[in-house]
């Protein structure tokens, strides 16, 4: 049987790609020995070196130069992904090691991309140990990548209707995205409502969506007692925003509001940006408040796994919006980037709870408040703050009596 009966389309990061011509490599590593007078040597092995993987993709047609960028956009990503080799299959951990994008004068329309990745082996975990400081570091990043992989699949699909669809379903796409825009507005107030037509700058449209979710985000204080009220408020408020294009196409989103008769499809498009949207909101504000976890801890584990859950929740459902009103290629890219983000936060929550100490519940010897008590058990009057976070059952930390128990570090 040859390869041209199993050939497998070709993607990087879930970007396809054409591809032209592939080449691949794999040595050994050895160790020679030698030795006076003595013929030959004795050859060790060491083990497997990375395998080499060098593709050449194409790129051709009016539309060569969109499908090329978006090949470029993940390239640019760091870290490895998932290759798809044309003849032996996925490759999960394929690190790029560089590329070189080809135009000749002769061929208008097309041009050539060579690239060369390596096959990366997880080592020993040892050596793999991430800080919870580097993992909070990482969320951030992989959030925005998604929210940007989401803003340009949105723009996309509405460049696509605005060039195919009659102008009464685009009028009422209009309404819809300015009453969304309008009611956003009115949440934060004292924002400035943007001037250009969400219509014909999609992108102008989200990065303004974007900018009143991180208004409201940065609204609450998270102190260190009342951060985690806060942050339930935060979901709270957050959380029924995506429906705010169906309810503006059904005039529900204000008392005396009219309906407008936008297709369903434009409105779950709409629906499925904003989703995403409050998901990387919401994962951009989980990785703030992680990351000062991580240099100054003042959350419970529960509380920890709070965080961790509401934002994996939204994640989720943003996942789910983007499968519904996207066809499955236009929808990888920021599904498997919300994947991402999904895991970067569970990994960054696991590594700060490991990190505490062991949890445990401590006697009270003598009569006090809080203060005095994290004094006695840790020499530091400052965590009283944290022992009533990890007690919200008391009702007056000033009151300790001799014999109670509360819940506290072990060190």
């Amino acid at each position: 049987m040859s390869w041209t009966t199993h050939l497998q389309d070709a993607s990087f990061r879930g970007v396809r790609f054409d591809c032209q011509r592939t080449q691949d490599a794999a040595r050994r590593d050895t160790a020679s020995l030698e030795y006076p007078y003595r013929d030959g040597a004795d050859v060790e092995d060491l083990g497997s070196k990375a395998r080499q993987i060098q593709l050449t993709a194409v790129f051709w047609g009016p539309d060569y130069g969109q499908r090329l960028q978006r090949l470029l956009d993940v390239l640019s990503l760091p870290g490895y992904g998932e290759l798809v080799h044309p003849v032996f299959g996925s490759v999960p951990r394929a690190q790029l090691t560089g590329y070189q994008v080809s135009h000749d004068a002769e061929s208008p329309d097309y041009c050539t991309v060579e690239l060369e990745f390596v096959e990366a082996t997880p080592a020993d975990p040892l050596f793999l140990l991430q800080l919870p400081q580097q993992l909070t570091a990482t969320l951030a990043q992989l959030s925005q990548a998604a929210r940007e992989y989401g803003i340009s699949t949105f723009a996309d699909a509405i460049d696509a209707l605005r060039a195919s669809v009659p102008m009464a379903r685009q009028l009422a796409l209009r309404q819809v995205l300015q009453g969304t825009l309008g009611t956003l507005q009115g949440l934060l107030p004292g924002s400035i409502a943007g001037t250009l037509d969400p219509l014909l700058a999609p992108r102008a449209f989200a990065g303004d969506v974007t900018a009143l979710l991180y208004g409201l985000t940065r609204q609450p204080h998270f102190s260190a007692v009342a951060g985690q009220s806060d942050w339930c408020a935060l979901v709270d408020t957050l959380g029924p925003l995506p429906r705010l294009a169906a309810q503006v196409a059904d005039g529900s989103h204000e008392a005396g509001g009219q309906p407008v008769p936008a297709a369903a499809d434009d409105v779950a498009i709409t629906g499925s940006l904003l989703q995403l949207l409050v998901a990387t909101a919401l994962a951009d504000t989980a990785a703030t408040l992680l990351a000062a976890e991580a240099t100054a801890p003042a959350r419970s584990p529960q509380e920890i796994e709070q965080l961790a859950s509401d934002t994996r929740a939204a994640l989720q459902a943003a996942l789910q919006a983007c499968r519904d009103s996207h066809p499955v290629e236009t929808a990888r890219p920021v599904t498997e980037a919300l994947k991402d983000v999904a895991l970067g936060l569970q990994n960054a929550a696991i590594a700060l709870i490991a990190a505490r100490p062991p949890l445990l519940q401590r006697r009270v010897e003598a009569a006090g408040n809080l203060h005095l008590q994290a004094y006695r058990w840790y020499g530091d009057a400052g965590r009283a703050g944290e022992l009533l976070r990890l007690n919200p059952q008391l009702r007056n930390p000033n009151t300790l009596q001799a014999g109670d128990f509360l819940h506290a570090y072990a060190r």
